[in-house]
């Protein structure tokens, strides 16, 4: 194997980890909380097995269920929009960047060549 592939071939290995490892990263906690929970639950209580795994796959779901609920409740409240405005605001590159579009915008707006969706 020649240099190149061999670097090509560590490059898309590094990739394709790392993609893979967002969607690891999001299962994990649930994972943990319900084989750790579980074992602890277990060993404290003396419940039987299929009551312990019934609590624990509960316990996950509802985890989810409410994190998904906060994600709603945060993106309805306005939060969102206001922490990527807060964002593009004390980002220079950003700030900067946002300033070029926007020259550029009404650069091509005034030679007639830019249309706003509306405007058709």
């Amino acid at each position: 194997m020649t240099r190149a592939r061999l670097a090509t071939a560590i490059g898309l290995g590094a990739y394709y980890r790392a993609k893979g490892a967002i969607w690891l990263d999001t299962v994990q906690p649930i994972v943990m909380l319900a084989l750790g929970g579980g074992a602890a639950l277990k060993y404290l209580t003396g419940l039987p097995t299929r009551w312990v795994i019934g609590i624990m796959v509960t316990l996950a779901v509802g985890r989810e269920v409410g994190a998904v609920l906060l994600g709603w409740l945060e993106h309805r409240s306005g939060a969102t929009e206001a922490h990527y405005q807060a964002a593009a605001q004390t980002d220079p590159y950003r700030r900067e960047s946002l300033a070029l579009l926007r020259e550029i915008r009404d650069r091509l707006d005034v030679r007639g060549k830019f249309r706003r969706s509306g405007d058709r």
